[in-house]
């Protein structure tokens, strides 16, 4: 299969037109309009911060990943351009990558009472938004209150005073209920970022997750039935011009060539900030055992290094899993030849393997939204 990365991109490379011309991922664009700092109400003639008035309204990207996939490196570097603006990572009850409909709110108190419940998640107070002016925000955007609305108007608060055309979302999970998303948000660009599934399963089995300080994963299955599942979600929802592929690799052997593609697929203007906090610097003390490398230059090190750190069995299920999708994407199989009682060992490791990622994907879809 011809490989590259959209069809409305300037040059192929290997690897990613496999998916983006086979590939769906599915993020954001609003088709409510966002509140922005000069819509906020009565408190926005008292914030000292600047003002946004006269200026058109951000327009809305996400960052879609497979944990432990080069996302905080490609999110750093995205944010060093004045004209984008990268949230930290978050998880709401979207509706979408979690079932219940969305974050909701009827009347002003229960959207008290959602405040609160957000505000409490440390990812989110991550964000360091005013709970007052987000509220104000979030009446004036009107109410009942619904996902799109609640997005634009969290990350217009908490880029207040930014200049930047190009507000991102990071979550991983977008990729859902495509269908649903598009729906949500018709307009939005999706950035995807692609990473060979076995270095993605070596790095998630060395990264403890920041909320239960465990392996990111112990199952070899289950990290390839992801990236299987993802790639399919993909190909299923073909939607040229709205979604733009980065392959992990060709990120760390170029990354200002990259970069640059992705700066002209959301629009965005390349110009560096002269901020002095980056967007590493914004990561959470909790998370940074995740992201010791992010603030460095690219270790190309890293793309292969899977080759010593895997053992021969989880590569083995990982291929006869992820196989044909890894071949369609430009990753070729290394074939580790295993002995019979490897063999046997991965047969039951398959089944468990199984059960596991049915669990997993029933996690996901718990309903979270807080009782109003």
């Amino acid at each position: 299969m011809e490989t590259g990365v959209l069809d409305n991109a300037t040059t192929s490379r290997p690897g990613a037109d496999a998916v983006a011309g086979a590939t769906a991922a599915g993020p954001d664009a609003t088709g409510s309009p966002a509140a922005g700092p000069d819509t906020v109400g009565s408190d926005a003639s008292v914030d000292p911060r600047p003002s946004r008035a006269n200026a058109a309204e951000p327009r809305l990207a996400f960052l879609v990943y497979l944990n432990r996939s080069g996302s905080t490196f490609l999110a750093r570097l995205l944010a060093e351009h004045a004209d984008v603006a990268v949230s930290l990572e978050a998880q709401f009850d979207d509706g979408l990558v979690r079932a219940g409909g969305g974050l909701r709110a009827r009347d002003e108190a229960d959207l008290d009472r959602l405040l609160d419940h957000l505000l409490a998640d440390a990812k989110f107070s991550a964000w360091n938004v005013d709970a007052e002016r987000l509220k104000a925000r979030l009446l004036d955007a009107g109410l009942p209150l619904t996902f799109p609305k609640f997005l634009r108007a969290a990350l217009a608060e908490t880029f207040a005073g930014d200049s930047a055309s190009v507000h991102v979302y990071k979550n991983g999970r977008m990729l859902e209920r495509p269908a649903e998303f598009r729906r949500l948000f018709p307009d939005a660009k999706v950035v995807f970022v692609l990473r060979d599934p076995r270095a993605v399963l070596a790095s998630q089995q060395r990264s403890l997750d920041s909320r239960t300080r465990r392996p990111m994963s112990s199952s070899a299955v289950v990290t390839a039935r992801w990236f299987r599942r993802t790639m399919r979600t993909l190909e299923r929802h073909v939607d040229g011009g709205w979604l733009y592929v980065v392959r992990f690799e060709d990120l760390v052997a170029d990354p200002e060539q990259e970069v640059g593609r992705v700066l002209s697929f959301l629009g965005a203007t390349p110009g560096r900030r002269d901020a002095e906090t980056g967007y590493a610097e914004r990561i959470p003390e909790a998370q940074r055992h995740l992201h010791q490398n992010v603030g460095g230059a690219a270790r190309r090190e890293r793309t292969e290094s899977w080759r010593e750190e895997l053992s021969p069995r989880d590569v083995a299920l990982v291929e006869s899993i992820a196989g044909p999708e890894m071949e369609r994407h430009g990753y070729r199989s290394a074939r580790p030849r295993l002995g019979l009682a490897d063999r046997l060992a991965n047969g039951v490791a398959r089944v468990g393997g199984e059960i596991r990622f049915a669990l997993s994907r029933a996690r996901w879809n718990l309903v979270t939204r807080p009782r109003l």
